[in-house]
């Protein structure tokens, strides 16, 4: 919440902005095609919002909105590795390529699942 970022809320924050871009690279370097350009839109989207729900996180008023982002952030994700999947499957690019992107995808989301819990959650 409000105040200053804990070091764990710091690392987050750099890494969903470089997740971001990674993310914009890898989907500027995609085939022109139809179908890569409408998968690349949808991971655009995903992919690049993540870090701003997160910071949007940080500075929550409550611990309600912040685990609001935090949840919103995660879908994100989950929906960004899904267009990856979605990319690799459909024969648009080599499942290697997406290797990179869908493991730290998957390792924000284990960072950020425990991050908050809600009052009333916590030692269930």
């Amino acid at each position: 919440m409000k105040g200053r970022a804990t070091e764990q809320e710091t690392e987050l924050l750099k890494r969903t902005k470089a997740f971001a871009v990674r993310v914009i690279r890898f989907c500027s370097a995609l085939p022109k095609s139809f179908e890569a350009q409408i998968l690349a839109r949808q991971l655009l989207r995903t992919g690049t919002v993540v870090g701003a729900l997160y910071q949007e996180a940080t500075r929550a008023d409550s611990r309600p909105a912040l685990a609001l982002q935090v949840d919103l952030a995660c879908r994100k994700l989950n929906q960004t590795v899904y267009w990856l999947d979605l990319l690799a499957e459909g024969g648009v690019v080599d499942p290697s390529q997406v290797y990179g992107l869908r493991s730290e995808a998957h390792e924000l989301m284990a960072m950020l699942v425990p991050a908050p819990k809600p009052a009333g959650k916590r030692g269930r």
